[in-house]
């Protein structure tokens, strides 16, 4: 029997093997091994600078709570929650305003919820105003520097328009010394 193949077609038949299960064994195992170790190390080193980021803000914690005492009071007596809720309400109308949200009911309620240093005093809002209005009042209530937060939000569509009526419950949290 006559051999199939010569010494130098064997030779070139096993490198090129070699070569496709390298080519294999590297795409199928080692190069997700390289990505997935690539993109923790980017994931730690963005941790790392918001750690370092956070704990520069611990370190400024009471120089930070002076500036916003002073800026959450700085229209009257801190002791008078009748000004801190006035300036909530203020701000409410302002944000509404510049996002283009009609309010056609706001109801305070000056009870406080809580105990101790940090209590909660809550606002009943009825507006009305299109999908994208509320978007951007809701995100600048959720980023106003007054403490505000939603608690509760219910929309709902007019009949034969594109406005939407909203209902909010608007939660001010307000620090006591």
């Amino acid at each position: 029997m006559k051999k199939l193949l010569t010494k130098r077609e064997r030779f070139f038949v096993y490198i090129t093997a070699s070569a496709v299960i390298f080519t294999i064994s590297y795409n199928t195992v080692i190069e997700p091994l390289v990505d997935k170790d690539r993109d923790l190390n980017i994931e730690i080193s963005s941790k790392e600078i918001k750690l370092k980021k956070y704990k520069e803000l611990l370190g400024q914690g009471d120089q930070l709570q002076k500036i916003y005492k002073k800026y959450l009071f700085s229209e009257g007596n801190p002791a008078d929650i009748q000004d801190t809720f006035l300036g909530a309400l203020r701000e409410l109308e302002k944000l509404a305003g510049a996002s283009g949200v009609v309010i056609l009911d706001i109801r305070p309620d000056q009870r406080r919820k809580g105990k101790g240093e940090l209590s909660e005093s809550t606002i009943e809002l009825k507006s009305e105003g299109t999908l994208k209005n509320y978007l951007t009042f809701i995100y600048k209530i959720e980023n106003t520097p007054s403490l505000l937060k939603i608690n509760k939000l219910q929309l709902g569509s007019k009949t034969n328009s594109e406005l939407l009526e909203g209902r909010f419950t608007i939660g001010q949290i307000l620090i006591s010394d």
